[in-house]
């Protein structure tokens, strides 16, 4: 059976060597690893409130970034400052707010009536009209019903 043994192991005492100045010095980066978190973390912080828009040296806002407990996410911390009422809503997008004032009268409009599918209708005649005569056909009738219709050249 083989044995491994360590470089640094020393047959005459049975210990390994040890290097004190190695040891030293890697106890002091740890110790300055260790002063060095809170200033990380700190700054981990104030990078995400400042990628939220939230400066931490408003004084309005101050109240919220020392007092935010919560995920470190621009997101998150945006949504929250919002909820708080430390930030204004974001305005809306004026197509999308026409787009939705467009649906609700669209909606209020069709209130209390309900959808029919009538055979007699003209989507109806000009399914029909195409799978009997083709495109020609779907095409007249479409113009039956006030369609504009385009013909290519």
């Amino acid at each position: 059976m083989s044995q491994q043994f360590d470089e640094n192991y020393d047959d005459n005492d049975g210990h390994n060597q040890q290097n004190p100045e190695g040891i030293a010095s890697l106890r002091a980066a740890a110790d300055k690893g260790k002063k060095l978190e809170p200033e990380n973390a700190s700054l981990k912080r104030e990078v995400a409130f400042l990628r939220a828009g939230i400066d931490p040296d408003d004084s309005k806002l101050g109240y919220f970034y020392r007092g935010y407990d919560g995920e470190l996410k621009p997101d998150a911390i945006k949504a929250a400052a919002i909820e708080a009422g430390f930030l204004a809503p974001p305005p809306a997008d004026p197509a999308v707010e026409a787009h939705q004032q467009g649906q609700a009268q669209v909606q209020a409009a069709a209130a209390g009536t309900e959808a029919t599918y009538d055979p007699a209708g003209g989507q109806y005649a000009m399914e029909k009209a195409f799978a009997e005569g083709g495109i020609e056909a779907m095409i007249a009738v479409g113009k039956q019903y006030g369609l504009p219709v385009a013909q290519g050249t």
